[in-house]
């Protein structure tokens, strides 16, 4: 799969109260909340899924349990749902299965 693929910069996000990037084909804007603390949110934005640059996947991850879960989920989300897709026979039940399955385990601990 070629694919162009972002998540946040690694920088020390706890220091930001806002994060904004523009990217190809989109933007991103991220705030911290009112109750203070580190900029915990993570996402992603992946490109060109299968070869075809009509296809992304977009992922917005709020930290509230903590930065490690939403970093976990930013980095891997996409990558188990398409191996998860991949398996599957027909592209809509390929795609439902995948969303449905818990694709995230093992759970991580922030």
């Amino acid at each position: 799969m070629d694919m162009g693929f972002e998540t946040m910069p690694d920088m020390d996000l706890g220091r930001l109260s806002e994060v904004e990037l523009e990217g190809e084909g989109y933007s991103l804007y991220c705030k911290r909340g009112k109750r203070g603390g580190a900029m915990e949110d993570r996402y992603s934005a992946v490109m060109g899924l299968q070869g075809d640059s009509k296809q992304a996947f977009f992922g917005v991850f709020d930290g509230q349990g903590g930065a490690g879960t939403a970093e976990f989920a930013s980095k891997n989300l996409d990558r188990n749902i398409m191996k998860e897709v991949e398996r599957r026979t027909s592209e809509e039940e390929r795609i439902e299965k995948a969303v449905k399955k818990r694709p995230l385990k093992p759970c991580v601990s922030g």
